[in-house]
């Protein structure tokens, strides 16, 4: 099996670890099976950028707000915000070749994309995966 990865943006270490271990249980697979990755701390430039390289991926939840302004967000929401810019555009061009790249000043067509039509746990009901 591939495993899942697990797109992290708490900034609390004990709330990212529950989070995590939330996260394996309702998948219901081994911690090892899902590959955290906090984007406030860890360098993500090494994730694999094809879809087809997860079983899902997932976006955990947070305190940060992408609406704020940008003045008042801290270094780690700066970070965090930039790492998943960085995953999604990978991910957007690995898999639509065709799509123009995204500038690191302004989210990306697919992290805009994700942020406003991405189904939440309540709304969805259920963690969907490929």
């Amino acid at each position: 099996m591939r495993p899942f990865l697990l797109l992290s943006i708490r900034a609390e270490q004990a709330a990212a670890d529950e989070e995590h271990a939330a996260f394996a249980r309702f998948l219901g697979v081994e911690q090892d099976d899902v590959e955290r990755r906090q984007l406030g701390s860890d360098d993500v430039s090494d994730v694999p950028g094809r879809l087809d390289d997860w079983s899902g991926v997932v976006l955990g939840g947070g305190a940060f707000t992408w609406s704020d302004e940008p003045a008042s967000k801290s270094p780690a929401q700066q970070r965090a915000e930039a790492g998943l810019t960085l995953v999604l555009d990978a991910v957007v061009a690995a898999d639509f070749p065709s799509s123009a790249p995204a500038t690191a000043s302004a989210p990306s067509a697919a992290t805009r994309a994700a942020s406003s039509t991405a189904p939440t746990p309540s709304q969805s009901g259920r963690c969907r995966s490929r």
